[in-house]
């Protein structure tokens, strides 16, 4: 008898659980979303707190909300999921029909949460081009102005300690300042240029953390050539703009896997919306059925209570 109901039940199972596996691959995408945020906007080793004194308070903000996007409205699907999980597994026959609508507009929301989640490479994407464009104005200016700016220079060097860079796109920049480096010989002329690593070193926030050996901001150059094969260098060779458009990138193909999971859902509630409401009638008719026969045994759910209007059903011995 145990293999009859369950087969009976099997359509209701099914359900119960394809409403399950999206919650999971909601809660998944959820916690995915909320890393890549707190990676974006925590203070100190974020990209847009290295990034706020070179943007508007305007810009800043749209960037925010651009990493920030995904969060409520995948919080919305999730809830959704759970709700219709819960509402599957009402057993009373008056909650049963409350289910039922609520059901509906549970599934319409679910709709156009799936309809929000489609422009999400294309706002990832404005803001990878953003983050590199405003990252290459930002730090050339820093470059530049680096003998002359106390907070500029204290903004640099925490910006390439932070997310282990040098320079703009190499360490090679440090070489080629130009207008630094007049102002730095002025400096040198009036006796108040103090020890600025611009000629032939970089600062000591290019070295690598973690380091067994000694680091050592002279002669870079020459040190990188030295190294055998197998042999890292000291100092990260790696510029700026290129680390923070490798998170960007990071951040846009996970935008795309929203956008698959948008596409996914659009057709889908479709499906689920009829299977949903016929097996909360079904599930009611059978409630109401019950309840009009009397029956002494109280039922948990739905699938207890197929069970239970079987073992009733069996001829006595």
């Amino acid at each position: 008898m145990c293999w009859r109901v369950c087969g009976h039940e099997w359509s209701e199972a099914a359900r119960l659980a394809g409403v399950a596996v999206v919650a999971a691959a909601d809660l998944v995408l959820l916690l995915a979303a909320v890393v890549w945020a707190l990676l974006s906007l925590s203070p100190g080793q974020g990209a847009l707190h290295f990034l706020s004194p070179w943007v508007s308070r305007t810009r800043l903000a749209l960037l925010r909300l651009a990493a920030l996007y995904p969060v409520p409205v995948l919080a919305a699907g999730l809830g959704t999921s759970l709700t219709l999980m819960a509402d599957l597994t009402v057993p009373e026959w008056p909650l049963r029909r409350v289910a039922a609508a609520r059901g509906r507009r549970l599934l319409l929301v679910r709709c156009l949460a799936a309809l929000l989640l489609l422009p999400a490479p294309l706002a990832f994407q404005w803001y990878e081009r953003q983050v590199e464009a405003v990252a290459h104005r930002g730090l050339n200016l820093e470059l530049h102005r680096y003998p002359y700016s106390a907070p500029g220079r204290a903004h640099l060097h925490g910006l390439q300690y932070q997310l282990q860079c040098c320079g703009v796109y190499s360490m090679e920049d440090w070489y080629n300042m130009d207008a630094a480096q007049a102002q730095y010989a002025f400096l040198l002329q009036t006796g108040s240029a103090g020890t600025l690593p611009l000629t032939s070193h970089v600062p000591f926030s290019c070295c690598r953390r973690y380091m067994a050996r000694r680091c050592s901001t002279k002669d870079v150059r020459l040190q990188v050539a030295r190294l055998m094969w197998h042999e890292r260098p000291c100092i990260n060779t790696l510029g700026c703009v290129p680390r923070l458009r490798h998170e960007a990138a990071a951040f846009q193909r996970y935008g795309w896997l929203l956008l698959l999971w948008g596409l996914l859902q659009l057709p889908a509630p479709c499906v689920p919306l009829r299977l949903f409401t016929t097996s909360m009638q079904v599930a009611a008719w059978r409630a109401y059925r019950r309840r009009r026969a009397n029956l002494t045994k109280p039922a948990a759910g739905y699938l207890v209570t197929a069970a239970l209007e079987a073992i009733e059903r069996r001829p006595s011995q």
